[in-house]
């Protein structure tokens, strides 16, 4: 499963500076929840993706499962479980 954040952006054709500036945040926010930090999508992306037509229930419902499975897969890499 690919990152939402970053499929949303691919599909737009926007590197992560021209999305960030769409979405009205950060790179570093854009930047971060791309790498899966935060456990929950930010309210500011999600605003900035409502605004550009985005379903945003599905999008922080896929970024949950997204970095959940990156999670284990982590843990798989640490402790072998």
């Amino acid at each position: 499963m690919t990152n939402p954040i970053t499929r949303v952006r691919e599909d737009r054709g926007l590197g992560r500076r021209a999305f960030a500036l769409a979405l009205g945040v950060s790179y570093n926010a854009v930047h971060n929840h791309e790498q899966g930090l935060p456990a929950r999508v930010q309210p500011a992306i999600l605003e900035g993706l409502k605004r550009l037509g985005i379903n945003t229930e599905h999008v922080a419902r896929d970024y949950v499962i997204w970095r959940e499975q990156r999670r284990q897969e982590v843990l798989r890499d640490v402790v072998g479980v």
